[in-house]
């Protein structure tokens, strides 16, 4: 199931903030795991290091598990960003962050229009707004 925008969740959010005057705003993490591995070379003079990187969350996304449009983009915006290999051009860490992150997940492709729900127009936003203003 594709999740859509709601401008009713958008009023419960800001509604339960202004009763209790604190706000909750749901929080995404990674997790994942780094192992480093130091290897002695036969010559003493040479040391090796090895790096391994885990991510669960790619995991979850090649097993078609992901299906959080939003949590995908923004977890292939990161990976872009801060995990690209070293001397690996941007182009082609892009087409695997594509491949492997965001082909399984609906509506996360370039050309996907964003989903909205359609039976909520505008109204409800302008009314939430007015309600708002009328407690100030």
């Amino acid at each position: 199931q594709v999740s859509t925008f709601s401008w009713k969740s958008v009023a419960s959010i800001f509604g339960k903030a202004f009763d209790t005057g604190t706000i909750i705003l749901p929080v995404s993490k990674v997790d994942g795991s780094t192992r480093f591995k130091l290897v002695e070379g036969k010559n003493c003079n040479e040391t090796h290091l090895s790096i391994v990187e885990s991510i669960d969350l790619v995991r979850e996304a090649n097993c078609g598990r992901l299906q959080n449009r939003k949590v995908a983009q923004e977890f292939a915006s990161w990976l872009d960003v801060s995990r690209r290999p070293m001397g690996m051009s941007k182009e082609e860490w892009a087409a695997i962050i594509r491949q492997n992150v965001l082909s399984g997940v609906p509506g996360a492709g370039p050309l996907d229009v964003d989903p909205n729900e359609e039976s909520e127009n505008a109204m409800v936003f302008f009314i939430f707004g007015a309600l708002i203003f009328s407690t100030l």
